[in-house]
């Protein structure tokens, strides 16, 4: 048994890894040959023969039960969570217990109760370091970041839309029944930075989709579009933002490559604390 968290060897455990971007989540980690395990907490137990290289896959609906088992297995362990729980209640279940954890996992961001429960959790549990990723695609990520970081004290651009009007626009799968994270951070950066930004429009319907989205027929079952203008009250100033991810392997890709390295030099570095990426 290895108990260590380094650069040199991580075990990295998957939640929600019967889900379809659990499933890449496992293949684009099993590629960097990092140690995975994967769980799931619905219940439902199954062997998923499509992702080989993976130590152990395990199924029950209490996650404590779930965590002693890996710990007893393991030692010490990270977790990317990729099921579609509440932000909250996963946060709670990995800080109590000081696990290490991304969430790529979106529901409940942005709204006051998530919010307010999770600013609790930072300050009960200041040891546990975890961060809320609401779009693991590398330059989406990227993007996010840097509109998030105007509104920071002391940038001369803080307040750069002042007066200006902006809008957001979304496209999901139909199963999706849920405002994504991306959405909800462009929103928030847009309205920090002084827009005025409207109630954010979501997609969901197939037709709609190919015909005014353009989503390829492939894609249908697994995209992320997102569609942000930014106009000044004249017209004479217009912005247009669009990024568009098809299925789930740019997701993957952007956790193995920038998202988990990162967070893994944090983790060493002595880092804690509630981050969002």
């Amino acid at each position: 048994m290895i108990d260590i968290i380094s650069e040199r060897i991580t075990h990295v455990c998957v939640a929600g890894a019967l889900g379809n971007l659990g499933k890449e989540v496992l293949r684009s980690l099993v590629e960097s040959q990092a140690y995975c395990v994967s769980f799931d907490t619905n219940g439902t137990t199954q062997r998923d023969e499509e992702v080989p290289g993976v130590g152990l896959i395990t199924s029950h609906n209490d996650s404590g039960f779930i965590f002693d088992t890996l710990e007893d297995n393991l030692g010490k362990f990270m977790v990317v969570d990729c099921t579609t729980r509440s932000q909250a209640e996963a946060a709670e279940a990995f800080m109590s217990r000081g696990i290490p954890a991304i969430m790529l996992g979106t529901n409940g961001q942005g709204e006051s109760e998530t919010e307010a429960s999770l600013r609790k959790l930072e300050t009960k549990f200041p040891d546990a370091l975890l961060v809320r990723c609401p779009n693991a695609a590398a330059p989406i990520a990227w993007l996010l970041n840097r509109l998030g970081s105007l509104a920071e004290d002391g940038d001369p651009y803080a307040k750069a839309l002042t007066g200006l009007t902006a809008t957001v626009s979304e496209s999901h799968q139909e199963a999706k029944k849920t405002t994504p994270g991306t959405a909800r951070a462009f929103h928030a950066a847009l309205e920090a930075a002084g827009a005025e930004v409207g109630k954010i429009h979501s997609e969901r319907n197939p037709e709609v989709q190919r015909r005014e989205w353009m989503v390829p027929r492939a894609y249908l079952g697994g995209h992320g579009y997102h569609h942000i203008t930014v106009t000044s009250p004249t017209g004479g100033l217009e912005i247009e933002i669009n990024t568009r991810v098809n299925g789930r392997r740019p997701y993957a890709e952007g956790l193995r490559d920038v998202i988990l390295p990162s967070f893994i030099k944090e983790y060493l570095s002595g880092n804690r604390g509630l981050h969002a990426w």
